[in-house]
């Protein structure tokens, strides 16, 4: 069966595919932080050296970023995967919505994500990113984990933001082929039953 591509469904994956890669680069550079923050948090309770972490550090932001990050990537990649398969059980018109109000929910979330990061790591200086950013030019033992730490949180939330307005155009190509899904699904008219009633009513 030929594929019936369009210009729009052609962009539409393109997008998609790239929206893949930013959303995983987002969920490897928090799990790369948390990671370090976890192994650092091990050693000192095994006594072998101190941490340049301070015990009161909230992770609360990063956290709830790299949460928001990990669903979205798993519901664009699956979304994905049906769509090159086609293995949708749903009529076109129920397709079309599920992929609308999936898209919708993924905007939605992206742009949540950043705001709540942004307000909860500005909101303390204890928040992991703030902390890092704070004292990576300091002399003393941790310098390079903070500038490490630092550079990939800002690089986390700046690329969940350009994932975000890439889900918007993502979201814009689900409704344009959806309304002509809709409009192509009305019943063609007849013209002999039109011509009739015509003839009918004069």
């Amino acid at each position: 069966m030929p594929l019936n591509l369009t210009w729009h469904s052609i962009l539409r994956c393109i997008l998609r595919i790239t929206t893949i890669v930013l959303g995983a680069a987002v969920v490897g550079l928090l799990a790369h932080t948390l990671d370090a923050l976890r192994k650092s948090n091990t050693i000192v309770s095994k006594g072998q050296l101190s941490t340049p972490w301070p015990s009161r550090i909230d992770a609360t932001a990063t956290y709830v970023l790299f949460s928001i990050a990990f669903v979205n990537s798993l519901l664009a990649v699956t979304i994905l995967v049906c769509s090159v398969k086609k293995q949708f059980s749903l009529p076109m018109g129920g397709r079309d919505r599920f992929r609308v109000a999936t898209g919708a929910y993924i905007v939605i979330a992206w742009a949540t994500a950043c705001a709540a990061y942004k307000a909860l790591d500005s909101d303390s200086s204890t928040s992991l990113g703030t902390f890092a950013c704070k004292n990576m030019n300091t002399l003393g033992a941790g310098r390079n984990e903070y500038r490490t730490v630092c550079k990939e949180q800002n690089a986390a939330f700046y690329i969940s933001i350009v994932t975000g307005v890439l889900e918007i155009f993502v979201l814009a190509t689900y409704i344009f082929s959806a309304y002509p899904a809709k409009s192509t699904s009305l019943p063609a008219r007849d013209p002999e039953k039109y011509q009739s009633a015509h003839i009918f009513q004069r």
